[in-house]
């Protein structure tokens, strides 16, 4: 591969020079960037397309059917300008015309975009997987968002009875100080109801019932459950810390293909920990099975285990690129911040394209909190 010796500090100035979004030459947009920032999904009789303005970059999916982890993989990325009433993004086969009104047209044939909330895509990949089976689950990432991933291998967990997951969800309500309504009559939503008051949520908080009733659930063969009292003795919740009983937990559930055991039991084994001897290969072979189901955290980690090894091949390169890629779709803001890194050391033919893009990455992981990014920025500002 070839190193790119561009100036840092002469891109990061580029960027500063052109931050109002473009534009050197011509007058100011008619819209606001700001205004224009959201979710947005159309489509006809021939297409379904899902775009996300965001304050940095956009994200472009293309669907035929349910959002699937093969479809939503596809996703496209990069950066996006205002051109008068038009929207241009850095592949020019997608434009977006606004109305007077501020409505979005996509296409030739104008496809209305109407606005959405962030989990809608998340909610149609899971709606389409509880249609298959009604013993499925859906987490939400501690953003708030819906993970789009599957939790289990095939997306369905091991069968469990209706007691094991009542017994789980008291436990979840006494770990999250939430009040359990029981039964399914009304799905997933209808689960718990949240109490908003924080004074009644911390009153409900017991930790030691919490695990009392993970365990028993965990005993019946449910999966999740195992997952968290891992997290307890991980973080040594309620119960002394203990690493080694954490990844026996983790082991455990990712044996059963549970998919965030997996990642965490890759995790474990790749670096490391008192008790838990390197095993490289076996954190990679996890990592792999977890990646397979969408989760970003293990798509990153895979795409750093390439990335990090001095003698990687081009063809290794363009993998590690494919699983940030795939992981910063997800919003993990570490992928953004090594999709910005391998811009910087690709042997792309240098552009004004690609000096965008990886300074709308790094500005788009710095926006989500990632360390390095925030460091990096700090020190070029």
């Amino acid at each position: 591969m070839i190193t790119r010796n561009y100036p840092i500090f002469c891109l990061f100035s580029f960027f500063l020079s052109s931050l109002a979004f473009g534009e050197d030459s011509k007058e100011a947009p008619s819209f606001d960037r700001k205004d224009l920032v959201g979710h947005y999904v159309g489509s006809n009789d021939d297409l379904t397309v899902s775009i996300e303005l965001d304050h940095f970059i956009y994200k472009f999916f293309n669907f035929e059917d349910f959002v699937t982890i093969e479809s939503f993989d596809k996703g496209e990325m990069g950066h996006w300008e205002i051109n008068d009433s038009t929207i241009e993004f850095d592949d020019p086969k997608h434009v977006l015309n606004i109305r007077e009104d501020g409505t979005l047209l996509y296409g030739e044939s104008d496809i209305i975009l109407k606005p959405v909330g962030p989990n809608f895509l998340g909610v149609l990949f899971h709606f389409n997987d509880s249609i298959k089976s009604d013993q499925h689950t859906a987490h939400y990432g501690s953003d708030g968002n819906i993970l789009i991933q599957k939790d289990f291998s095939e997306g369905v967990e091991l069968t469990f009875t209706d007691d094991a997951l009542h017994l789980h969800n008291l436990g979840y309500m006494y770990e999250s100080g939430s009040q359990y309504m029981g039964g399914r009559s009304e799905g997933m939503s209808g689960m718990t109801d949240q109490v908003l008051d924080d004074e009644s949520r911390e009153r409900l908080i017991d930790h030691a019932k919490a695990y009392e009733y993970y365990s028993k659930a965990a005993g019946k063969g449910y999966v999740p459950s195992m997952f968290n009292m891992a997290v307890y003795h991980e973080e040594g919740i309620h119960v002394e810390k203990n690493i080694v009983k954490a990844v026996e937990l983790y082991r455990k559930a990712a044996e059963m293909g549970h998919t965030l055991s997996e990642e965490s039991l890759g995790n474990y084994l790749y670096s490391g920990a008192e008790g838990v001897p390197v095993d490289k290969e076996q954190a990679i072979k996890y990592w792999r099975s977890a990646a397979s189901k969408g989760s970003r955290e293990a798509l990153h980690n895979l795409g750093h285990s390439i990335f990090t090894d001095p003698e990687f091949s081009d063809e290794q390169w363009a993998e590690a690129f494919s699983l940030f890629w795939r992981s910063a779709l997800r919003g993990y803001p570490k992928s953004f911040y090594s999709l910005h890194n391998m811009m910087l050391v690709s042997d792309f033919e240098w552009d004004d394209k690609i000096a965008k893009n990886a300074m709308f990455f790094l500005l788009k992981a710095a926006y989500l909190r990632d360390p390095d990014a925030l460091e990096f920025v700090k020190k070029y500002r």
